[in-house]
């Protein structure tokens, strides 16, 4: 068996191929921001309506709602928002830059579920054994708010919501984004402008929190940028927002203390250097 090769070029040739299928379609500034405001758009309608209307409705008729359907009803308004979302950014997609590439990869390049999965186990690995240095405290009490059927429930809707979610903004940022402003640009300043979109995007509570969402955007396209899919991507945020849900829910970010931010930048490390290697054995 060859040893894998993983000195090879952050850059790949396949992201080159995915930024080069971009040259011929028309993508001007204001479409771009078209595209955006769809997508935007899509997320804030479902929020707003929900606010307006539903959320008022159910404490109208039930009075206060206990913590599990609380939970429950907003991962579902969270699903739908970012499923509208992504139906908007596809529309506009298309009608703005006519027949474009794949979001999800490469053009000839084979989907492949074990990536996506492997990688978000791999991110759950390491989730956790960060997790066990500062946080087992929080995870104890977390287990203990509800009984098993309830964990059950909340973990198959939080797997379909934070599926939905972080896919789609996968899509958006890395998969839509990034290979477009790639063809226009160097790739150095596609990642520049792509991270600073999705941090602005996420607003940490505080400096730590803020770098914490910085560093994940920066190494998911760097991943992106090397592997020419948002596979792995994929599989390690939907991962991540799981299990920030499932274990931390009152946490705001990934990383509120200079400890949380180490951790989360070795764990971006190792996940990386863990793409890279599984992608090498590939290619």
């Amino acid at each position: 068996m060859s040893t894998p090769n993983v000195s090879e070029p952050i850059v790949s040739s396949h992201f080159r191929r995915w930024a080069e299928e971009w040259r011929d379609k028309p993508a001007d500034w204001w479409r771009v921001v078209l595209v955006l405001l769809a997508y935007l758009g899509g997320l804030v309608l479902v929020i707003l309506l929900a606010n307006l209307l539903l959320v008022p409705a159910l404490k109208s008729s039930f009075g206060t709602v206990p913590s599990f359907y609380k939970e429950l009803l907003e991962m579902s308004i969270l699903g739908l928002s970012f499923a509208l979302g992504s139906w908007g950014l596809l529309r506009a997609r298309r009608a703005l830059h006519g027949a474009t590439p794949s979001l999800w990869a490469v053009s000839g390049a084979k989907f492949r579920w074990a990536d996506v999965v492997l990688s978000g186990l791999v991110w759950w690995v390491l989730f956790l054994l960060a997790a066990a240095v500062t946080g087992l405290d929080d995870i104890r009490d977390r287990l203990m708010t509800y009984d098993i059927a309830q964990w059950a429930l909340l973990a198959v809707i939080a797997l379909a919501t934070f599926s939905i979610q972080a896919t789609s903004e996968e899509l958006a940022f890395r998969g839509y984004l990034l290979p477009l402003l790639a063809s226009r640009a160097s790739p150095i300043i596609a990642v520049l402008v792509s991270t600073t979109m999705f941090t602005v995007g996420h607003p940490g509570s505080g400096v730590y929190g803020t770098i914490g969402v910085a560093a994940f955007a920066l190494m998911f396209s760097l991943c992106v940028l090397h592997t020419a899919t948002v596979s792995y991507a994929a599989g390690a945020h939907v991962a991540n927002n799981m299990a920030m849900f499932l274990l931390f829910p009152t946490v705001e970010n990934d990383a509120t203390t200079l400890l949380d931010l180490t951790q989360l930048v070795v764990a971006l490390i190792i996940w990386f250097l863990w793409v890279r290697y599984r992608h090498a054995r590939r290619h």
